[in-house]
């Protein structure tokens, strides 16, 4: 199936016998994938159940939400 198809069910669902599902795209996990949330190996964002954690301090808050108290950093 072409970009254009998928995108389509992916923005208005597909119906089959009178239901409308929802569509979502696929996201492939492996060992190698790392998670944005976590920073654990082996699983995406969308699909972790761990509190977040820093890529930078290891704190328990998303990279993202880090503040780094070193004078002139920015991560």
């Amino acid at each position: 199936m072409g970009s254009k198809p998928a995108q389509k069910l992916i923005k208005n669902g597909m119906k089959a016998v009178g239901v409308l599902y929802r569509v979502e795209a696929l996201m492939n996990a492996g060992p190698d994938s790392r998670c944005e949330l976590c920073c654990g190996w082996g699983h995406i964002e969308s699909m972790c159940s761990s509190k977040p954690k820093c890529d930078y301090c290891s704190g328990n808050h998303q990279t993202s939400d880090h503040k780094c108290n070193v004078v002139g950093c920015t991560p």
